[in-house]
This record gives structure tokens, C-alpha cells and sequence, in this order.
């Protein structure tokens, strides 16, 4: 098996990633190792070679990384999808349950969020 392509992180744009932001944008990119593909699986890196990330590429976009992990070891694989469902389904029930209870006007709100999922689709 042949290790996933890696993205490094430019000096002085690793600290968003140390906060678990979600993405790395292009412009905060020194280089890429291995040819990744839409879609695939990279490790993000700092300049240093330190793991920061794990997540998938998107070379024709702004977002160049969207993270999907702070551990080398999590794989995006069907139980990891179904558990990520699953968190942001109770999560979403909880803040729910909780302006129901409430009782404010913002519960519709929310309600409708509980049924909202986004999805990235690559194309090849």
C-alpha cells in the first residue's frame, strides 16, 4: 500500500490547522508529494514535516483541503461516514431539544436544519 500523497503547509499558516479549521486554502500551500487526485485522500503536513491533518483534495478549487481529521489514523470509511451522521444528527436534536424547550421562535429554525445535508460530490 502505498502511503497518501501529502500537502505542506506554508511557514506561518499552520496555526488555523492547529485549531481544527476545516480547510486549507490554496494560497497557504508551499507544495504538494504525489500526484493526488479530485477527491483523494492527503495528509496535511507543517513545514517542519509535523502531522497536522488528514483530507480531501480539490486541485481546481480555493478550499484546496477540506479536513476531515486531526488523527494520522482515521480512515473515511463507511463507519467513519455513518458515526460523522450520527454525531451531527444528535447534535443537531440536542440544540433542537433545547429551543423547543425554550420555547422561542428560532425552533422552526432549527428544525429545518435537522434535515439539511451538505454534500461535496468529485467529479472525475
Amino acid at each position: 500500500m502505498r502511503p497518501d500523497p501529502t500537502v505542506f503547509v506554508r511557514h506561518g499558516r499552520v496555526k488555523p490547522l492547529l485549531y481544527r479549521h476545516p480547510w486549507l486554502f490554496a494560497g497557504s500551500i508551499e507544495r504538494v508529494e504525489g500526484e493526488p487526485s479530485e477527491g483523494d485522500v492527503v495528509d496535511v503536513r507543517a513545514p517542519d514535516g509535523r502531522f497536522l491533518a488528514r483530507g480531501f483534495f480539490s486541485p481546481r478549487s480555493a478550499l484546496r483541503v477540506r479536513l476531515f481529521a486531526f488523527e494520522p489514523s482515521i480512515e473515511p470509511d463507511e463507519a467513519w461516514l455513518r458515526s460523522r451522521i450520527d454525531a451531527a444528527a444528535a447534535y443537531r436534536r440536542d440544540r433542537l431539544a433545547a429551543w423547543l424547550a425554550w420555547g422561542g421562535s428560532a425552533g422552526v429554525q432549527i428544525a429545518l436544519l435537522v434535515a439539511t445535508i451538505t454534500l461535496a460530490v468529485a467529479r472525475p
